[in-house]
């Protein structure tokens, strides 16, 4: 039975702004009662009477609330953001907000920006599945609400394992979430969950390659390699760290040209969004070819590429937008390849990669 239109809608709402309410909704369970049952509470007296007292039963009552079979367990009640089919150890996982825990960041599913909400979703922790079993009988999409405790009790930004599924299929489904591949089927029929836990199935595999003595994988950097861009000359977006001054100093010298913040549109991708450009019949230029690359070994995957909106004050775009002249000429940081100038075998005039790019083995 399809769920009251009117339900639906006031989720969605909740989603949107009071993710407390989305869980109580959802399953009927009060966080903020859950975490303050949980909680020592102590006043501002308490601390100034005796603060070592304080201190001691704080740190008691973590021990003693949170540990759990060598397992950091509060029980706490997390959102689902985004599944992927493989987490840190192999298993499947999934990166999760808690209301309450994570209000500080604001709220993922209320921005509308798609390179800002990824950035907050990679800074959510991860969440993994202790085994497989579970996890086939037990599939995510996002907005599921789950069970899940930390690995460390007083990190609340890395990494644990999800306990239990609450509810895996969600009264509705984010609406950022509708447009990547397979999430909407998913939700619309149970019966392909098990197997395409993914945010779409995927029949890519990420490039590896050898960095600073680590392996990584295109699209799927580890967030510590990654740099957000000077927000003061640029509009927000990550970039592999090694590029990022280059990149500031390029936004810094349009700013001062131009008068306006560097028009970037797109630095670091995910695979998953790769995928979902690949997957995507509409993008594609005038003849006819994928605008990204095969999913996997998009330069946008290693840090290393941007793009940039070109359309100029006097509406001139492309190749005859003034921004365009100018980072041809003006700026050594970034290159448009010869591949996507005018004349190229697939021009994206909007498409710029760092230049000391295989210099750092990138």
């Amino acid at each position: 039975m399809a769920d009251d239109p009117i339900e639906s809608t006031e989720n969605y709402n909740l989603l949107q702004t009071n993710l407390s309410n989305y869980i109580l909704n959802e399953i009927g369970v009060d966080v903020q009662d859950h975490e303050s049952s949980s909680r020592s509470s102590f006043t501002a007296a308490d601390i100034a009477l005796d603060p070592l007292s304080v201190l001691s039963q704080a740190f008691d009552s973590a021990l003693s609330t949170n540990i759990v079979e060598g397992k950091v367990s509060a029980g706490y009640y997390a959102i689902v953001l985004l599944a992927f089919a493989d987490g840190p150890s192999g298993a499947p996982a999934c990166k999760a907000v808690i209301p309450g825990l994570h209000d500080s960041m604001g709220n993922p599913f209320s921005v509308t920006d798609e390179n800002e909400r990824a950035m907050m979703i990679s800074h959510c922790p991860t969440f993994v599945f202790e085994d497989g079993l579970t996890a086939a009988s037990s599939p995510l999409v996002p907005g599921s609400v789950i069970k899940v405790a930390f690995d460390n009790p007083y990190n609340y930004w890395t990494s644990g394992i999800i306990e239990k599924v609450i509810r895996g299929k969600p009264k509705v489904l984010p609406e950022y979430a509708e447009s990547i591949g397979g999430v909407k089927e998913l939700f619309d029929d149970a019966t392909k969950w098990v197997g395409a836990f993914f945010l779409g199935d995927s029949n890519f595999t990420p490039r590896q390659k050898t960095y600073n003595g680590q392996i990584i994988e295109n699209g799927k950097l580890p967030a510590a390699l990654l740099t957000a861009v000077d927000t003061a000359y640029s509009k927000p977006g990550r970039v592999i760290t090694a590029a990022a001054p280059d990149f500031n100093a390029m936004a810094q010298a349009f700013h001062q040209k131009f008068g306006v913040k560097f028009p970037l549109n797109g630095g670091y991708r995910f695979f998953e969004t790769q995928v979902k450009i690949w997957n995507d019949p509409k993008k594609v230029n005038a003849a006819g070819k994928k605008l990204g690359a095969k999913p996997g070994t998009s330069n946008h995957g290693w840090g290393v590429a941007v793009d940039v909106t070109l359309r100029d004050k006097n509406g001139k775009n492309y190749y005859e937008s003034d921004y365009y002249k100018w980072m041809l000429s003006s700026q050594k940081y970034f290159v448009n390849p010869a591949w996507a100038m005018k004349g190229g075998s697939k021009e994206e005039a909007w498409h710029w990669e760092w230049a000391k790019k295989a210099a750092n083995g990138l």
